[in-house]
């Protein structure tokens, strides 16, 4: 079993969980179809997106905390320090804000992979000093930026927590990322060692867009 393969699934169960739903079905050839079903019954992995389902509590605490820090294009800085401080307390090494305004922090592998990043976006499409107050209503929650990205956010750390919590081992050194609106594109990308020959699959998700107001 491939776990630096493992360690993407448990980022792509991130996106799923804050992206919306397709309207169709996408088209997954059968090879990758058979390589995620044999990842996702291993142990470790099972464990993993069983922690995320658990850890949800936590998820949607950072959702509200994030989303009432202001993040309009261009000016994160807020919302980037407070981020920065999150991935260190996680224990993820080199945590840094670089030159664009993106928050990296590092999680070194055990060997010489490629590497994978998990990320997603600092900012908002709200202008600077929009309302940010949270509302609920009918049991749901309302908010500027809650949604995209905010969600992306808190999921990010989420998974962070599932790679502390089930000890998965990654030839891959894995980076987090949280990018300003300079870079906002999230990628993720794992595969195994140079010496192993493997077939290389990709797939897409659109992002949810702005999230209503109450």
């Amino acid at each position: 079993m491939i776990l630096s393969r493992s360690s993407c699934l448990l980022a792509a169960a991130m996106v799923v969980c804050g992206g919306r739903a397709f309207a169709a079905e996408p088209v997954i050839p059968p090879d990758a179809r058979a390589a995620f079903a044999a990842i996702h019954a291993h142990p470790q992995v099972r464990q993993g997106l069983d922690f995320l389902k658990a850890d949800d509590a936590n998820t949607l605490a950072d959702q509200k905390a994030l989303v009432v820090i202001p993040a309009p294009p261009f000016k994160e800085q807020a919302r980037a320090e407070n981020f920065r401080a999150r991935l260190a307390a996680l224990g993820l090494k080199n945590v840094r804000i670089d030159a664009e305004g993106n928050t990296i922090g590092v999680r070194p592998g055990s060997g010489g992979g490629p590497k994978l990043v998990v990320a997603a976006h600092l900012d908002t499409v709200f202008p600077e000093g929009t309302d940010l107050t949270i509302k609920e209503k009918d049991g749901k929650l309302y908010a500027p930026g809650i949604g995209d990205d905010t969600r992306g956010l808190a999921d990010l750390l989420s998974v962070v927590r599932a790679f502390n919590a089930t000890g998965i081992k990654r030839w891959a050194t894995s980076y987090s990322s949280a990018t300003s609106a300079r870079k906002a594109w999230a990628i993720c990308a794992a595969s195994r060692p140079s010496s192993v020959t493997t077939k290389r699959s990709t797939a897409s998700s659109r992002s949810m867009g702005p999230s209503p107001i109450a």
